[in-house]
């Protein structure tokens, strides 16, 4: 492992590399009629470009994203590609940029800026001055300030966008659900950026599961037991004081090394999405029994000697040097490439065996058109859109799914079923982008707070008293807001 880049790709621990639910089911590759018989994909044809109209001709120009700079920060998201070199993501998008290049006669072109604050006061600026140069804003995952452009009126309402077609397959639905308010959908999450939609995972250490007599976790997996009573059984009483100081720290061997953040996250797969909507707004889900109870076991878990946990490159250091059996991983899958043991994958687990489906957050890859671009800008710009977007279904998501997770990342047929489960199950949520007091966005530090907390002092009885208020009034406020935009 390098450390330099293992440095990099730490400090962005909190995307991950599962996709969206619109792929269709990626157990097979079969559906079933309205007749009932059954259909080969490869006998389906798809008519990708149905919402471009023919002859369409942009002469020439050149098509712009403002986004980070992959070799600077890290995460490629696949969009501007200069060149086939071999690699399968690269290849596959550049026969995607060419096939929309030649269809709508454009380029395809990028403006790089520092991924966090430096990114939102370019669009904040730049739609103030009426000088707004590129097409597409694709901001960096939930950290980077992103929902500040929605919150300040600085994005185009995609349901006005000419040729898009927000229901078709290569548009994710959950992430159109997530971000409308009161009809108003300021970012969508498209196949564009594919191989940044996000959710955590865990790895576990294979070679660790042979030493210690341990069997692979995997069938619990297949038989809905997958819960979090049957991983905290694997992790208790798992801690050996390997440099034998008699001190736990970080150069012991752990059940799981993990960050608050993702073990925070868990409570969304088990059904209680803190942020919901009804015809009056937002509304508040973040203190009832079910929860109580889920913070009660993550608490004991987090804060036994048997679980380290922490923020930088520890917690993925313990696990890649071989001292951590299990590791909560939200970082660029190509890190996973130079893990030197045997690993394997896994999703979140359930709550309980009564929960139907693995369901994880997903976050990354969301997108938004600068307010200040003309009618006939964002018209044009809706056309590229949905093509490159149509085109990246066609070229992208096989050759990410398939042909690099499966083929390039993970080592063994039940880690590429548990992928196929976590894509399943992957959903885009609110908070990360309506809540401003950095409490339930993607800090999650509602959570976090309590967990971290010395002997208990934070529970979430206390949390929800002390903040309850300000976080409804906060929440109401921007409701009205985008409700008057």
């Amino acid at each position: 492992m390098k450390v330099k880049r293992l440095l990099i790709f730490a400090l962005i621990f909190l995307m991950l590399f599962t996709a969206c639910q619109n792929a269709g089911n990626p157990n097979n590759d079969t559906r079933e009629s309205k007749s009932g018989e059954t259909v080969s994909a490869a006998e389906t044809e798809i008519n990708y470009y149905k919402n471009i109209p023919a002859g369409l001709n942009f002469d020439g120009y050149a098509f712009t994203v403002l986004t980070w700079d992959p070799a600077k920060d890290g995460w490629n998201p696949y969009i501007i590609i200069d060149e086939i070199n071999g690699e399968v993501l690269n290849d596959a998008a550049f026969d995607r940029n060419m096939e929309v290049m030649q269809l709508l006669n454009v380029e395809i072109k990028y403006l790089y800026k520092e991924y966090s604050v430096e990114m939102v006061n370019t669009v904040v600026k730049d739609n103030s001055a009426g000088d707004c140069t590129y097409d597409i804003v694709l901001p960096w995952g939930g950290r980077s300030n992103a929902p500040n452009l929605i919150l300040q009126n600085q994005l185009y309402d995609w349901n006005k966008v000419p040729y898009i077609d927000l229901e078709a397959d290569w548009y994710n639905q959950t992430a159109n659900d997530a971000y409308t308010v009161n009809g108003k959908q300021y970012l969508c999450v498209s196949n564009l950026t594919y191989p940044l939609h996000a959710t955590f995972s865990i790895l576990f250490n294979k070679d660790l599961f042979v030493d210690y007599g341990l069997e692979f976790p995997y069938q619990l997996v297949y038989d809905g037991k997958w819960t979090f009573d049957a991983f905290n059984g694997y992790i208790k009483g798992f801690y050996s004081d390997v440099n034998g100081d008699g001190k736990v720290n970080s150069n012991d061997r752990f059940g799981l090394s993990c960050y608050l953040i993702s073990m925070a996250n868990m409570i969304f797969g088990w059904g209680e999405e803190p942020l919901k909507m009804d015809e009056n707004g937002f509304v508040l889900n973040i203190f009832n029994d079910k929860i109580a109870s889920i913070m009660d076991k993550l608490y004991d878990l987090v804060n036994s000697q048997d679980t380290y946990y922490g923020d930088g490159m520890l917690v993925y250091e313990i696990f890649f040097r071989g001292d951590a059996l299990f590791v909560t991983y939200g970082s660029d899958p190509i890190m996973l490439r130079d893990i030197d043991f045997d690993f394997g994958y896994l999703p979140s687990p359930k709550f309980n065996e009564t929960d139907q489906d693995y369901l994880l957050e997903a976050s990354g890859g969301w997108m938004g058109i600068p307010i200040s671009r003309t009618a006939e800008e964002v018209k044009r710009t809706g056309a590229i859109f949905e093509a490159l977007s149509a085109a990246s279904t066609k070229y992208v998501v096989d050759a990410f799914t398939q042909k690099y997770i499966e083929n390039k990342v993970l080592r063994d047929e039940d880690s590429v079923n548990m992928f196929r489960i976590m894509r399943n199950g992957a959903y885009y949520q609110r908070a990360r982008f309506f809540d401003t007091t950095d409490l339930l966005n993607s800090h999650f530090n509602y959570y976090v707070q309590i967990l971290s907390s010395k002997n208990g002092s934070v529970n979430l009885a206390s949390q929800y008293a002390k903040n309850v208020e300000k976080l409804q009034t906060t929440l109401d406020g921007i409701y009205e807001m985008i409700s008057n935009n």
